[in-house]
């Protein structure tokens, strides 16, 4: 694979792969969010001794290695998981289906059999 068809596929990732974008935006609002609570300290010194801005950046540093191992592991980990709902939604939908269908026949073969029995017909 040449590093042009690499470089695309990376790419791709980035572009197509929401889990991925989900990652980095998060990392990069928690950096956002790290700088702007170290500008808000008198000092650099304050601002590295900040419980807050190291774990925002922490936080920022977790998301981005995600999503760098998302886009490392490739498409087909998350091809893999795009398929399963349709087919569960599918599933769920012919599974629904099947039971009223069946249930209904139950239904009027019951409906049918306690109103139009013939024992009542002629009974009567």
């Amino acid at each position: 694979m040449t590093m042009i068809e690499q470089a695309t596929a990376y790419l791709d990732q980035l572009f197509e792969n929401p889990s991925v974008q989900d990652d980095l935006d998060r990392s990069l609002r928690r950096a956002r969010q790290a700088a702007a609570r170290a500008k808000q300290q008198k000092s650099a010194k304050a601002a590295v001794k900040d419980r807050g801005v190291r774990l925002r950046l922490q936080e920022s540093l977790a998301a981005a290695r995600s999503a760098a191992l998302q886009v490392k592991r490739g498409p087909e980990i998350e091809q893999r998981r795009r398929r399963r709902k349709p087919l569960l939604v599918v599933g769920a939908v012919l599974s629904a289906a099947v039971v009223a269908a069946l249930y209904g026949d139950l239904r009027n073969q019951l409906a049918g059999a306690t109103s139009s029995s013939p024992e009542q017909s002629q009974g009567a």
